[in-house]
């Protein structure tokens, strides 16, 4: 059972590629391309620059540490916000400084194999969602809407552990 989400990652992965390899207008470069040009057609005041894709898999690994920084940090506080993209700012920061440190504290509490497969399988969702997201999506507004989906995936393991955090301090424990 431990190796049932490690293997249908690892078997997704390789009907992606030889779908790609047996019908190239559905190789996953060139979808990801293609989806990006589509998202270039809308308008938006938050428009960034596009990353630069194209059909290979080459400029998806060049992309990616790009695609991740927008997937899951923009917007950064103090990089000229506007007044509404404060609060997002605001969030991404709380985010980034829980989960690293509430997936890592977890890794060993948690106690059933159904919790470590909802850890497993959270953190494979936020991971592949957020880079597909960084990839495509040229848009701080649109890619916070994705991150309000994928973000709750990821609030039982930080909950978890920032309870953890309160109750060990003993700001958690009434008088």
């Amino acid at each position: 059972a431990k190796w049932m989400l490690p293997v249908a990652i690892v078997s997704g992965l390789v009907i992606v590629l030889a779908l790609g390899g047996l019908y190239p207008d559905y190789a996953l470069p060139h979808l990801l391309a293609r989806r990006q040009q589509e998202f270039l057609g809308l308008q938006g005041g938050s428009l960034q620059a596009p990353l630069p894709l194209d059909d290979g898999w080459l400029s998806l690994l060049r992309s990616l540490p790009e695609a991740l920084r927008r997937a899951f940090a923009a917007p950064l506080p103090g990089s000229g916000l506007k007044t509404t993209e404060w609060l997002s700012a605001l969030e991404n920061s709380v985010w980034l400084v829980s989960i690293l440190p509430a997936v890592w504290w977890g890794r060993h509490r948690t106690k059933t194999p159904s919790q470590k497969a909802w850890v497993v399988l959270a953190v494979s969702l936020v991971l592949a969602v957020g880079i597909i997201t960084g990839l495509t999506i040229p848009f701080v507004g649109a890619i916070a809407r994705y991150k309000s989906i994928i973000w709750p995936l990821m609030a039982p393991p930080v909950v978890y552990w920032w309870y953890h955090l309160i109750s060990k301090k003993g700001m958690g424990k009434t008088a």
